[in-house]
């Protein structure tokens, strides 16, 4: 009874293996190699589909024994002058588009000759200069009910790095063991980031980050697969634009010392000069002020003094007798005006005058 058990369940797996579906992670925009595991015969009808959202979409058919794409093709899946030939049971498509996600088939004589799920993921750009240090993020699930068995990074299909969750052994592929490394704490973390020290160019391509499952399913990582950039470093001369100047000897230097001195001195010279100038100027510009000031303070003995300075005594008492002879008939006047009759009625003011001849003149 046994036996007749363990044969039923070997036959099923044998029926299952032609129909086993390979999962690839394919970089947006890149090329991907569809491979039969069979052997069709040139006389045999032998295609490629793709199954998407439940319609059989033919990519390419072999004919003549040269992979050929169909005349029609849809207006969203478009394989004309993508598809090429690559050998009788393989063909590339190029330049991949999220389009072409899903399952893919060979078909010899409508039976499945092999299937591969095309998942088209975006790579992330991480450019470094050479001899720097690159770090390509990874992060996954490992607390509660994670089904995690280990996880790796691969790069063109080689292994990088293996982290197993179960020992939590960490192993790096041949040629990575140097200057690669993941943190310590990696299972606790769920982080599984790859630290690249000392980047050269034969670092530089696309990283894949996968989860394995115990069933052998694969997923990625989060973010996402990484395409390592590595950039030359730029040397002083490259990086400066400006000219560079020819080396000095030590005479050209001593010459430029001498011409340095020279002009040195004819500056202080010239400057010299030029205050000592300008002073003579102001001090030769004050003194002639000075002198004629001088000289328009005190006469010259020379030159008679003029006799229009001033009034001579002669001159003097005239104008004195004139005045007091104005002055007393002033006086006259002012008292003949001011004398008044008692007969000119009442509310006259009487003034008390002294005239020039002593009387006195009540009015």
């Amino acid at each position: 009874m046994a036996q007749t058990l363990i044969q039923c369940v070997l036959f099923a797996a044998l029926l299952l293996i032609p129909h086993c579906v390979f999962g690839m992670f394919v970089a947006l925009g890149t090329d991907f190699t569809f491979s039969s595991n069979k052997t069709c015969a040139d006389s045999e009808e032998f295609k490629l589909i793709h199954v998407n959202d439940d319609r059989e979409l033919i990519v390419a058919r072999r004919v003549d024994g040269t992979w050929k794409t169909p005349t029609s093709s849809s207006l969203r899946l478009n394989y004309t002058d993508r598809v090429e030939h690559q050998s009788s049971s393989s063909l590339v498509l190029s330049r991949l588009n999220y389009n072409d996600n899903e399952l893919y088939e060979f078909l010899c004589r409508g039976e499945d000759a092999g299937r591969t799920q095309l998942n088209i993921v975006f790579l992330i750009p991480v450019p470094v200069t050479l001899g720097d240090t690159a770090t390509l993020w990874c992060h996954f699930m490992t607390a509660g009910g994670s089904d995690v068995k280990f996880v790796s990074w691969e790069k063109g299909g080689q292994q990088v790095v293996r982290a197993d969750l179960w020992s939590g052994n960490v192993t790096y592929g041949p040629g990575f063991e140097t200057n690669v490394s993941v943190p310590s704490d990696w299972v606790s973390q769920g982080d599984l980031t790859l630290t690249i020290s000392r980047v050269q160019p034969q670092d530089q391509g696309d990283y894949y980050c996968y989860t394995h499952d115990k069933d052998g399913g694969k997923r990625p990582g989060h973010p996402g697969p990484v395409r390592l950039t590595v950039n030359q470093r730029l040397s002083a001369q490259t990086s400066t634009p400006h000219p560079v100047c020819p080396t000095q000897t030590d005479e050209d230097r001593g010459m430029a010392a001498w011409l340095v001195i020279i002009i040195t001195l004819v500056i202080s010279v010239v400057v010299g000069a030029l205050c000592f100038g300008l002073g003579w100027w102001t001090k030769s510009g004050r003194s002639d002020v000075s002198s004629g000031s001088s000289t328009s303070s005190e006469p010259d003995e020379n030159i008679p003094l003029s006799t229009e300075i001033g009034p001579t005594d002669a001159q003097m008492e005239n104008k004195k007798a004139f005045y007091t002879a104005d002055l007393e008939k002033s006086n006259d006047d002012y008292c003949n005006d001011v004398f008044k009759d008692e007969k000119n009625g009442p509310g006259v003011i009487s003034t008390l005058s002294t005239c020039p001849d002593g009387g006195k003149y009540h009015g």
